[in-house]
């Protein structure tokens, strides 16, 4: 499963961390799609940023 994201809020970001943990009951699962999730976002922010 998989969504798009073109922004998204701190308190947002934690909220999902918390859903995915309690979805997956693998806690390094988790934080590898979170870090995932957090560089597609940002990464993309940051680039637009630089043209």
């Amino acid at each position: 499963m998989g969504c798009k994201v073109d922004h998204i809020d701190v308190h947002s970001l934690a909220a999902l961390r918390q859903l995915i943990l309690f979805n997956s009951g693998d806690e390094k699962l988790s934080q590898d799609d979170l870090d995932a999730l957090t560089e597609a976002i940002y990464g993309k922010a940051s680039k637009a940023s630089l043209s």
